[in-house]
């Protein structure tokens, strides 16, 4: 359960940097972010243009592999 829980965390730990490299931090005071029940890390991000959130999860998906991260 430990690990999981470490992978889960520095998932979303990385996911929100690559949000901020893409964004040029926007992400101040905008990011929320939740686990689904299948572990999923839901990230929304107020303020993005189509594009930065095309990219982001773009990046997730290559870090992560598919469907471990959902932007919106």
């Amino acid at each position: 359960m430990y690990l999981a829980v470490t992978e889960e965390n520095q998932r979303k730990n990385i996911a929100f940097d690559l949000a901020q490299v893409v964004s040029r931090l926007k992400t101040e005071g905008g990011f929320t972010w939740s686990f689904d029940k299948d572990r999923v890390l839901h990230i929304s991000i107020a303020g993005l243009t189509l594009a930065e959130r095309t990219a982001i999860q773009t990046a997730c998906d290559t870090s992560f592999g598919t469907g471990k991260v959902v932007v919106s």
